[in-house]
Protein backbone atom coordinates (compact mmCIF):
# COMPACT_ATOMS: atom_id res chain seq x y z
CA UNK A 1 0.00 0.00 0.00
CA UNK A 2 1.46 3.43 -0.91
CA UNK A 3 2.92 5.54 1.87
CA UNK A 4 0.18 8.14 1.42
CA UNK A 5 -2.44 5.53 2.35
CA UNK A 6 -3.18 5.14 6.06
CA UNK A 7 -6.00 3.67 8.10
CA UNK A 8 -8.46 5.74 10.14
CA UNK A 9 -11.71 5.20 11.98
CA UNK A 10 -14.84 4.89 9.84
CA UNK A 11 -17.30 4.36 12.70
CA UNK A 12 -17.52 3.05 16.25
CA UNK A 13 -20.15 0.84 17.86
CA UNK A 14 -20.41 1.36 21.62
CA UNK A 15 -22.78 -0.77 23.67
CA UNK A 16 -23.61 0.31 27.22
CA UNK A 17 -25.43 -1.59 29.94
CA UNK A 18 -26.65 -0.02 33.17
CA UNK A 19 -26.14 -3.27 35.10
CA UNK A 20 -22.39 -3.25 34.44
CA UNK A 21 -21.85 0.51 34.77
CA UNK A 22 -21.00 2.37 37.97
CA UNK A 23 -21.92 5.71 36.39
CA UNK A 24 -24.83 5.15 33.99
CA UNK A 25 -23.83 7.88 31.53
CA UNK A 26 -23.23 7.51 27.79
CA UNK A 27 -20.15 9.57 26.92
CA UNK A 28 -17.07 9.73 24.70
CA UNK A 29 -14.97 7.97 27.34
CA UNK A 30 -14.73 4.24 27.97
CA UNK A 31 -14.76 3.12 31.64
CA UNK A 32 -11.63 1.09 32.33
CA UNK A 33 -13.54 -1.57 34.27
CA UNK A 34 -16.15 -2.17 31.55
CA UNK A 35 -15.84 -5.03 29.05
CA UNK A 36 -18.62 -5.80 26.57
CA UNK A 37 -17.07 -9.23 26.09
CA UNK A 38 -18.22 -10.13 29.62
CA UNK A 39 -21.78 -10.48 28.36
CA UNK A 40 -22.13 -9.78 24.60
CA UNK A 41 -20.19 -10.24 21.38
CA UNK A 42 -20.40 -8.50 17.99
CA UNK A 43 -19.70 -10.65 14.91
CA UNK A 44 -19.88 -9.60 11.21
CA UNK A 45 -22.18 -11.68 9.01
CA UNK A 46 -20.66 -13.62 6.12
CA UNK A 47 -21.92 -11.05 3.60
CA UNK A 48 -20.52 -8.23 5.74
CA UNK A 49 -17.08 -9.87 5.71
CA UNK A 50 -17.17 -9.95 1.92
CA UNK A 51 -17.90 -6.21 1.76
CA UNK A 52 -15.15 -5.43 4.26
CA UNK A 53 -12.70 -7.44 2.18
CA UNK A 54 -13.74 -5.69 -1.04
CA UNK A 55 -13.01 -2.23 0.39
CA UNK A 56 -10.05 -3.32 2.56
CA UNK A 57 -11.89 -2.24 5.69
CA UNK A 58 -10.91 -3.75 9.03
CA UNK A 59 -13.30 -4.93 11.73
CA UNK A 60 -12.08 -4.85 15.34
CA UNK A 61 -13.77 -5.92 18.54
CA UNK A 62 -13.17 -3.25 21.19
CA UNK A 63 -13.62 -2.81 24.92
CA UNK A 64 -17.03 -1.17 24.37
CA UNK A 65 -18.17 -2.94 21.21
CA UNK A 66 -16.57 -2.83 17.77
CA UNK A 67 -15.06 -0.46 15.23
CA UNK A 68 -14.47 -0.33 11.48
CA UNK A 69 -11.30 1.23 10.12
CA UNK A 70 -10.74 2.06 6.46
CA UNK A 71 -7.74 3.05 4.32
CA UNK A 72 -7.79 6.71 3.27
CA UNK A 73 -5.84 8.64 0.66
CA UNK A 74 -3.74 11.28 2.46
CA UNK A 75 -2.85 12.95 -0.85
CA UNK A 76 -6.28 14.56 -0.72
CA UNK A 77 -7.55 16.84 2.06
CA UNK A 78 -9.90 15.89 3.58
CA UNK A 79 -8.81 12.31 2.96
CA UNK A 80 -11.39 10.07 1.20
CA UNK A 81 -11.49 6.30 1.38
CA UNK A 82 -8.76 4.65 -0.69
CA UNK A 83 -11.44 2.84 -2.69
CA UNK A 84 -14.25 5.30 -3.38
CA UNK A 85 -17.64 4.01 -2.27
CA UNK A 86 -20.12 4.71 -5.04
CA UNK A 87 -22.70 2.02 -4.29
CA UNK A 88 -25.17 1.15 -1.59
CA UNK A 89 -23.61 -0.76 1.28
CA UNK A 90 -25.23 -2.65 4.12
CA UNK A 91 -22.95 -3.88 6.90
CA UNK A 92 -24.68 -6.37 9.20
CA UNK A 93 -23.31 -7.44 12.58
CA UNK A 94 -24.70 -10.24 14.73
CA UNK A 95 -25.19 -9.51 18.42
CA UNK A 96 -24.52 -12.72 20.36
CA UNK A 97 -25.21 -13.28 24.04
CA UNK A 98 -22.46 -14.72 26.26
CA UNK A 99 -24.09 -14.29 29.67
CA UNK A 100 -26.99 -16.74 30.19
CA UNK A 101 -28.61 -14.30 32.63
CA UNK A 102 -28.53 -11.31 30.28
CA UNK A 103 -32.30 -11.28 29.76
CA UNK A 104 -32.92 -11.49 33.52
CA UNK A 105 -31.07 -8.26 34.37
CA UNK A 106 -31.97 -6.35 31.18
CA UNK A 107 -35.16 -4.32 30.74
CA UNK A 108 -36.35 -6.42 27.81
CA UNK A 109 -39.51 -8.47 27.30
CA UNK A 110 -39.21 -11.57 29.47
CA UNK A 111 -40.91 -13.69 26.80
CA UNK A 112 -40.77 -12.83 23.11
CA UNK A 113 -42.76 -14.19 20.22
CA UNK A 114 -40.87 -16.90 18.37
CA UNK A 115 -38.46 -15.60 15.75
CA UNK A 116 -38.13 -12.06 17.13
CA UNK A 117 -34.73 -10.49 17.77
CA UNK A 118 -33.41 -7.01 18.49
CA UNK A 119 -32.73 -4.90 15.41
CA UNK A 120 -30.75 -1.64 15.26
CA UNK A 121 -29.69 0.54 12.32
CA UNK A 122 -28.51 4.05 11.46
CA UNK A 123 -31.88 5.12 10.07
CA UNK A 124 -33.06 5.60 13.65
CA UNK A 125 -32.36 9.31 14.03
CA UNK A 126 -32.40 8.83 17.82
CA UNK A 127 -30.29 11.34 19.77
CA UNK A 128 -29.79 12.56 23.32
CA UNK A 129 -27.58 15.03 25.16
CA UNK A 130 -27.74 18.79 25.57
CA UNK A 131 -26.87 19.31 21.90
CA UNK A 132 -28.53 16.13 20.59
CA UNK A 133 -25.07 14.99 19.56
CA UNK A 134 -25.14 11.51 21.14
CA UNK A 135 -26.26 9.10 18.43
CA UNK A 136 -28.22 5.91 19.09
CA UNK A 137 -29.07 3.02 16.79
CA UNK A 138 -32.18 2.05 18.75
CA UNK A 139 -35.57 3.51 17.83
CA UNK A 140 -36.37 6.81 19.57
CA UNK A 141 -38.33 6.27 22.76
CA UNK A 142 -41.94 7.35 22.43
CA UNK A 143 -43.01 10.52 24.20
CA UNK A 144 -45.37 10.18 27.15
CA UNK A 145 -48.96 9.77 25.99
CA UNK A 146 -51.67 10.38 28.58
CA UNK A 147 -54.04 8.00 26.80
CA UNK A 148 -51.61 5.13 26.23
CA UNK A 149 -52.06 1.69 27.80
CA UNK A 150 -48.74 1.18 29.58
CA UNK A 151 -47.26 -1.93 31.17
CA UNK A 152 -44.65 -2.26 33.90
CA UNK A 153 -41.20 -1.83 32.35
CA UNK A 154 -42.32 0.41 29.46
CA UNK A 155 -40.02 3.35 28.71
CA UNK A 156 -40.93 6.86 27.56
CA UNK A 157 -39.20 10.21 27.16
CA UNK A 158 -40.61 13.30 28.83
CA UNK A 159 -39.03 16.74 29.22
CA UNK A 160 -35.63 15.51 28.02
CA UNK A 161 -35.37 12.45 30.29
CA UNK A 162 -36.23 8.76 30.11
CA UNK A 163 -38.82 7.33 32.52
CA UNK A 164 -39.80 3.75 33.27
CA UNK A 165 -43.25 2.54 34.30
CA UNK A 166 -42.92 0.83 37.71
CA UNK A 167 -46.58 0.50 38.65
CA UNK A 168 -50.00 0.62 37.02
CA UNK A 169 -52.50 2.12 36.48
CA UNK A 170 -50.88 5.40 35.47
CA UNK A 171 -52.48 8.39 37.18
CA UNK A 172 -49.75 11.02 36.85
CA UNK A 173 -47.46 12.18 34.09
CA UNK A 174 -43.72 11.54 34.51
CA UNK A 175 -42.07 14.05 36.82
CA UNK A 176 -45.28 15.01 38.61
CA UNK A 177 -45.89 14.72 42.34
CA UNK A 178 -45.94 11.28 43.87
CA UNK A 179 -44.02 9.36 41.26
CA UNK A 180 -45.46 6.07 42.45
CA UNK A 181 -45.83 4.96 38.83
CA UNK A 182 -42.59 6.26 37.34
CA UNK A 183 -38.84 5.90 37.86
CA UNK A 184 -36.72 8.70 36.43
CA UNK A 185 -33.62 7.71 34.49
CA UNK A 186 -30.91 9.32 32.37
CA UNK A 187 -31.08 11.53 29.29
CA UNK A 188 -30.70 8.57 26.95
CA UNK A 189 -32.39 6.49 24.27
CA UNK A 190 -32.62 3.07 25.85
CA UNK A 191 -33.30 -0.18 24.05
CA UNK A 192 -37.03 -0.91 24.33
CA UNK A 193 -39.70 -3.31 23.10
CA UNK A 194 -39.87 -1.21 19.91
CA UNK A 195 -36.44 -2.52 18.90
CA UNK A 196 -37.60 -6.08 18.22
CA UNK A 197 -38.22 -7.36 14.72
CA UNK A 198 -39.38 -10.61 13.13
CA UNK A 199 -36.59 -12.78 11.66
CA UNK A 200 -38.56 -15.51 9.83
CA UNK A 201 -35.59 -17.34 8.33
CA UNK A 202 -36.16 -18.70 4.83
CA UNK A 203 -39.95 -18.88 5.01
CA UNK A 204 -42.40 -16.16 5.99
CA UNK A 205 -45.80 -17.12 7.37
CA UNK A 206 -48.28 -14.28 7.29
CA UNK A 207 -50.96 -14.62 9.97
CA UNK A 208 -53.89 -12.24 9.64
CA UNK A 209 -54.42 -11.82 13.38
CA UNK A 210 -55.96 -8.36 12.95
CA UNK A 211 -58.36 -9.37 10.19
CA UNK A 212 -56.91 -6.96 7.64
CA UNK A 213 -57.77 -9.16 4.64
CA UNK A 214 -61.46 -9.53 3.81
CA UNK A 215 -62.74 -13.15 3.76
CA UNK A 216 -63.66 -14.40 0.30
CA UNK A 217 -61.19 -12.12 -1.49
CA UNK A 218 -58.16 -12.83 -3.65
CA UNK A 219 -55.12 -10.65 -4.04
CA UNK A 220 -51.37 -10.42 -4.05
CA UNK A 221 -48.55 -9.96 -1.59
CA UNK A 222 -45.31 -8.21 -2.45
CA UNK A 223 -42.29 -7.19 -0.45
CA UNK A 224 -40.28 -3.99 -0.54
CA UNK A 225 -36.66 -3.84 0.49
CA UNK A 226 -35.20 -1.29 2.87
CA UNK A 227 -34.96 1.21 -0.01
CA UNK A 228 -38.68 0.90 -0.84
CA UNK A 229 -38.10 -1.15 -3.99
CA UNK A 230 -40.18 -4.21 -4.89
CA UNK A 231 -38.23 -7.47 -4.55
CA UNK A 232 -38.98 -10.90 -6.05
CA UNK A 233 -41.10 -13.02 -3.72
CA UNK A 234 -41.69 -16.75 -3.72
CA UNK A 235 -42.10 -18.85 -6.85
CA UNK A 236 -45.51 -17.65 -8.07
CA UNK A 237 -44.70 -14.56 -10.10
CA UNK A 238 -47.50 -13.21 -12.29
CA UNK A 239 -46.60 -13.88 -15.96
CA UNK A 240 -46.45 -11.03 -18.47
CA UNK A 241 -45.67 -10.83 -22.18
CA UNK A 242 -41.97 -10.75 -23.16
CA UNK A 243 -39.69 -8.85 -23.07
CA UNK A 244 -41.04 -7.79 -19.68
CA UNK A 245 -39.93 -9.73 -16.62
CA UNK A 246 -42.48 -11.55 -14.43
CA UNK A 247 -43.97 -9.30 -11.76
CA UNK A 248 -42.62 -10.51 -8.39
CA UNK A 249 -45.95 -10.92 -6.60
CA UNK A 250 -47.32 -13.76 -4.48
CA UNK A 251 -51.00 -14.62 -4.99
CA UNK A 252 -53.28 -15.38 -2.06
CA UNK A 253 -56.88 -16.51 -1.69
CA UNK A 254 -58.81 -15.95 1.54
CA UNK A 255 -61.60 -18.50 2.15
CA UNK A 256 -65.11 -17.06 2.06
CA UNK A 257 -65.78 -18.17 5.61
CA UNK A 258 -63.48 -19.61 8.19
CA UNK A 259 -63.35 -20.18 11.91
CA UNK A 260 -59.56 -19.96 11.97
CA UNK A 261 -57.12 -17.12 11.37
CA UNK A 262 -56.11 -16.82 7.70
CA UNK A 263 -52.46 -17.72 7.12
CA UNK A 264 -50.27 -17.78 4.03
CA UNK A 265 -46.73 -19.16 3.65
CA UNK A 266 -44.18 -17.50 1.38
CA UNK A 267 -40.67 -18.82 0.64
CA UNK A 268 -37.89 -16.23 0.89
CA UNK A 269 -35.28 -18.23 -1.01
CA UNK A 270 -34.97 -15.77 -3.90
CA UNK A 271 -34.16 -12.61 -1.95
CA UNK A 272 -30.89 -11.51 -0.30
CA UNK A 273 -30.51 -10.98 3.42
CA UNK A 274 -31.92 -7.70 4.62
CA UNK A 275 -34.81 -5.64 5.95
CA UNK A 276 -38.18 -5.87 4.14
CA UNK A 277 -41.81 -4.89 4.49
CA UNK A 278 -44.64 -7.17 3.44
CA UNK A 279 -47.36 -5.38 1.47
CA UNK A 280 -50.83 -6.63 0.48
CA UNK A 281 -53.54 -5.08 -1.68
CA UNK A 282 -55.22 -3.13 1.12
CA UNK A 283 -52.51 -2.54 3.71
CA UNK A 284 -48.77 -2.41 4.21
CA UNK A 285 -46.13 -2.32 6.86
CA UNK A 286 -45.34 -5.75 8.34
CA UNK A 287 -41.56 -5.49 8.69
CA UNK A 288 -39.14 -8.41 8.89
CA UNK A 289 -35.46 -9.24 8.35
CA UNK A 290 -34.55 -12.10 6.05
CA UNK A 291 -31.62 -14.02 7.59
CA UNK A 292 -30.95 -17.67 8.25
CA UNK A 293 -30.46 -17.26 12.00
CA UNK A 294 -29.53 -20.94 12.35
CA UNK A 295 -26.07 -19.99 11.08
CA UNK A 296 -25.52 -17.76 14.13
CA UNK A 297 -26.14 -19.67 17.37
CA UNK A 298 -26.51 -17.42 20.40
CA UNK A 299 -27.87 -14.55 18.31
CA UNK A 300 -30.11 -12.09 20.18
CA UNK A 301 -29.96 -9.17 17.74
CA UNK A 302 -28.54 -7.58 14.62
CA UNK A 303 -26.90 -4.21 13.95
CA UNK A 304 -27.15 -2.85 10.40
CA UNK A 305 -25.09 0.12 9.19
CA UNK A 306 -26.15 1.50 5.82
CA UNK A 307 -24.39 3.74 3.33
CA UNK A 308 -26.37 5.30 0.48
CA UNK A 309 -24.42 7.54 -1.94
CA UNK A 310 -25.48 11.16 -2.34
CA UNK A 311 -27.71 11.54 -5.39
CA UNK A 312 -29.34 8.16 -4.77
CA UNK A 313 -33.11 8.56 -4.48
CA UNK A 314 -33.00 6.73 -1.13
CA UNK A 315 -30.16 8.80 0.42
CA UNK A 316 -32.57 10.93 2.47
CA UNK A 317 -33.63 7.92 4.55
CA UNK A 318 -30.44 8.40 6.60
CA UNK A 319 -30.09 11.68 8.46
CA UNK A 320 -26.84 13.57 7.82
CA UNK A 321 -25.63 13.04 11.38
CA UNK A 322 -25.91 9.26 10.96
CA UNK A 323 -24.11 8.93 7.60
CA UNK A 324 -20.76 7.15 7.73
CA UNK A 325 -19.33 8.84 4.59
CA UNK A 326 -19.87 12.29 3.11
CA UNK A 327 -20.58 13.04 -0.56
CA UNK A 328 -16.83 12.77 -1.35
CA UNK A 329 -16.40 9.39 0.37
CA UNK A 330 -14.66 11.04 3.35
CA UNK A 331 -15.23 9.10 6.62
CA UNK A 332 -17.44 10.93 9.12
CA UNK A 333 -16.01 8.90 12.02
CA UNK A 334 -19.39 8.42 13.68
CA UNK A 335 -19.84 6.96 17.15
CA UNK A 336 -23.05 4.95 17.36
CA UNK A 337 -24.43 3.93 20.76
CA UNK A 338 -26.78 1.25 22.05
CA UNK A 339 -27.84 1.62 25.69
CA UNK A 340 -29.43 -1.22 27.67
CA UNK A 341 -31.35 -0.44 30.83
CA UNK A 342 -31.31 -2.74 33.85
CA UNK A 343 -34.48 -4.54 34.78
CA UNK A 344 -36.25 -3.22 37.87
CA UNK A 345 -37.78 -5.73 40.28
CA UNK A 346 -39.54 -5.62 43.63
CA UNK A 347 -37.28 -7.20 46.24
CA UNK A 348 -38.80 -9.68 48.68
CA UNK A 349 -36.79 -10.91 51.68
CA UNK A 350 -37.55 -14.25 53.30
CA UNK A 351 -36.18 -15.41 56.64
CA UNK A 352 -35.17 -19.05 56.67
CA UNK A 353 -35.10 -21.36 59.66
CA UNK A 354 -36.57 -24.60 60.88
CA UNK A 355 -39.90 -24.03 59.19
CA UNK A 356 -40.85 -22.75 55.73
CA UNK A 357 -39.32 -19.41 54.63
CA UNK A 358 -41.15 -16.41 56.11
CA UNK A 359 -41.63 -13.16 54.19
CA UNK A 360 -40.20 -10.40 56.40
CA UNK A 361 -39.78 -7.45 54.02
CA UNK A 362 -40.92 -6.24 50.60
CA UNK A 363 -39.47 -3.10 49.05
CA UNK A 364 -42.26 -0.65 48.24
CA UNK A 365 -40.56 0.53 45.04
CA UNK A 366 -38.78 -1.62 42.47
CA UNK A 367 -34.99 -1.45 42.38
CA UNK A 368 -32.62 -1.93 39.46
CA UNK A 369 -30.32 -4.90 39.11
CA UNK A 370 -26.78 -3.49 39.46
CA UNK A 371 -23.56 -5.49 39.51
CA UNK A 372 -22.02 -3.11 42.04
CA UNK A 373 -24.27 -1.43 44.64
CA UNK A 374 -24.45 -0.81 48.37
CA UNK A 375 -26.25 -3.42 50.50
CA UNK A 376 -29.77 -2.66 51.63
CA UNK A 377 -30.62 -2.20 55.31
CA UNK A 378 -34.01 -3.46 56.52
CA UNK A 379 -35.70 -4.00 59.87
CA UNK A 380 -36.06 -7.63 60.96
CA UNK A 381 -37.55 -8.45 64.37
CA UNK A 382 -37.05 -4.85 65.42
CA UNK A 383 -33.37 -4.74 64.45
CA UNK A 384 -31.65 -3.00 61.54
CA UNK A 385 -29.74 -5.45 59.40
CA UNK A 386 -27.69 -5.16 56.21
CA UNK A 387 -28.98 -7.71 53.73
CA UNK A 388 -27.62 -8.90 50.37
CA UNK A 389 -28.91 -7.69 47.04
CA UNK A 390 -30.72 -10.23 44.85
CA UNK A 391 -28.97 -12.48 42.38
CA UNK A 392 -29.69 -12.19 38.66
CA UNK A 393 -29.88 -15.97 38.39
CA UNK A 394 -33.59 -16.00 39.14
CA UNK A 395 -36.53 -13.83 38.17
CA UNK A 396 -40.11 -14.25 39.36
CA UNK A 397 -42.86 -12.99 37.07
CA UNK A 398 -46.38 -12.27 38.25
CA UNK A 399 -49.07 -12.17 35.59
CA UNK A 400 -51.49 -9.33 36.31
CA UNK A 401 -53.83 -10.14 33.42
CA UNK A 402 -54.26 -8.54 30.00
CA UNK A 403 -50.66 -9.41 29.18
CA UNK A 404 -49.29 -7.18 31.96
CA UNK A 405 -46.57 -8.50 34.24
CA UNK A 406 -44.77 -7.51 37.44
CA UNK A 407 -41.23 -8.67 38.24
CA UNK A 408 -39.95 -9.82 41.63
CA UNK A 409 -36.64 -10.92 43.13
CA UNK A 410 -36.64 -13.27 46.14
CA UNK A 411 -33.78 -13.14 48.63
CA UNK A 412 -33.42 -15.71 51.40
CA UNK A 413 -31.60 -14.67 54.58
Amino acid sequence: MPAQITYQLLFDLKLWHEYWLIDNVVSDSSPAYYRLSDFLEIVPTDRCRQILKKYRWIFKNTQMGASIHCPVDRRVDPAPTYVRVEERIQLDFILKVKDPYFSNYSNLPAALESGHFMYFDNRSGATAGANNDILFLSRPLASYDQGADYSVGDLVRHNGLAYEVIDIPIQNEPGSNGQSEWAKSADSQYVSSGDFLLFPGLNLEYSDQKGLITPGTQGTFEIRNIYGEISPLGFKAIPVEPPLNPIPFEKFSHPASTTTVFTHNMPLINIPDGYYELVADSWEGQAFFRLDTRAYPGMIGLISILHIPEGDAASSMIEDGFKILDENSVPNRRRFNIHFKSRMTRWKYFKTGSGPPKLVHTETRPRSFLRVSDPLEITIDGNQKAVPNPTVRSLDIEDQGNGKKRYYSKIYI
